[in-house]
């Protein structure tokens, strides 16, 4: 499974030069008009009202741990992401949509909701 997730990130990058967001696993990543990566993951809640501050924060803290885990399995990844900035974001799927929750945008958090 993790040789696979791998291979998906590789085959990513091809399409994040051409702006074109790809999923891997759980991460949807992709390269915002400024040129930095992005990496969108879903929050795991079902009621909206059971957000709060810590849960977020933890959350987004979590998934960057884990999009940094698979990362580190990639020299060709590595190679790709040196010179790019990694904004990381946390979303609330509604099922139809996603809801920004929070971000790490240059390495600074913000809360959206």
């Amino acid at each position: 499974m993790e040789e696979e997730l791998v291979k998906k990130l590789e085959t990513a990058i091809e399409f994040i030069e051409d702006k074109i967001p790809f999923k891997v696993g759980p991460f949807l990543l992709g390269k915002s008009a400024n040129d930095r990566l992005f990496v969108n993951g879903s929050l795991d809640v079902l009621y909206f009202e059971n957000i709060s501050q810590y849960d977020v924060r933890h959350e987004l803290n979590e998934m960057k741990s884990e999009f940094l885990a698979l990362m580190s399995k990639s020299k060709r990844f590595q190679e790709f992401s040196k010179d790019k900035g990694i904004d990381y974001y946390l979303i609330f799927d509604t099922g139809k949509a996603g809801v920004e929750i929070c971000a790490e945008i240059n390495g600074e958090f913000k809360k959206y909701v």
